[in-house]
């Protein structure tokens, strides 16, 4: 990519010529256009990816996709870093993608532009694990779902997968393990001891006074969120029934049929005895 001169056959200008068209075609990927080599034409040595030639004026283009780089016009060794096209520019080089795959942010690797359905990811979920993959292509940045149950039965949810820059990943974070409940069974240490006061009424004689009660607990597969409850075991005591004492009865017979005073008797029936140091009447 020498400077042309009148000299040269009409195949060179015509390589030449290429050339120029070359980095015009590539100017909107950030080379020059001239191909110079130089900022300025008071410059003495090239431009960072030129290399100056023999005759000590003019610089050519390095080719930085073989290999070849330069630096303050010296000839150095370096890797140009494409992980798939190297695309050799006016005082430079771009990497570039085949195919559709898409030029990742460092302008250097290549990714595919989906996750395939032949993409697996594994998950462990309680104490099994499996592999999953999306029955569809997944397209970067978006997510599909599958069963939490495909890789674990005792779960329920959706596994997640999310595709980013080809790479496929999953999650299980939404996965809860079922839950069958068992019987209401007593507390580890629990017995029949905790009392809970209750208020008498004495309108309402069969109302207890003491219950003591035992905490249970409902258990299940390892799933189950543990569940308690206080249930009654025994009655200590009833609360005190006072006597009821009924309506006054009629008068008996006199004792003495004639002659004299005698002696006659009026009684109550209690309807209700006193009970649990419940008060007695008289």
């Amino acid at each position: 990519k020498d400077q042309m001169n009148s000299g040269w056959s009409f195949g060179m200008r015509s390589s030449v010529f290429f050339c120029f068209c070359l980095c015009l075609s590539l100017n909107g990927l950030g080379a020059s256009a001239s191909c110079s080599g130089k900022s300025s034409e008071s410059q003495d040595i090239c431009d960072d990816g030129y290399f100056l030639n023999e005759d000590k004026v003019t610089c050519r283009d390095v080719n930085e996709c073989e290999g070849e780089f330069s630096k303050n016009g010296t000839i150095v060794e370096d890797e140009h870093g494409c992980s798939d096209i190297c695309n050799n520019v006016c005082g430079g080089y771009k990497c570039s993608c085949s195919g559709d795959r898409l030029l990742d942010e460092d302008e250097r690797n290549c990714y595919e532009p989906k996750c395939s359905t032949d993409a697996t990811y594994t998950l462990t979920i309680g104490i099994e694990e499996g592999e999953t993959s999306s029955d569809e292509p997944i397209l970067n940045g978006e997510s599909a779902h599958k069963n939490c149950s495909d890789i674990n039965g005792n779960y329920t949810g959706m596994i997640e997968m999310t595709c980013e820059k080809g790479i496929m990943s999953a999650t299980n974070a939404s996965c809860e393990e079922l839950c069958e409940a068992s019987e209401w069974e007593n507390a580890p240490g629990a017995s029949c001891s905790l009392t809970l006061e209750m208020k008498c009424d004495k309108t309402n004689p069969m109302e207890f006074g003491q219950v003591r009660q035992v905490r249970q607990i409902l258990k299940g597969t390892p799933g189950c969120v543990e569940t308690e409850r206080y249930h009654t075991c025994t009655v200590d005591e009833n609360c005190p029934v006072d006597c009821v004492l009924g309506e006054w009865g009629g008068w008996s017979e006199c004792t003495v049929t004639c002659g004299g005073c005698g002696v006659e008797k009026n009684k109550r029936i209690g309807t209700q005895h006193a009970k649990y140091g419940g008060e007695a009447s008289g």
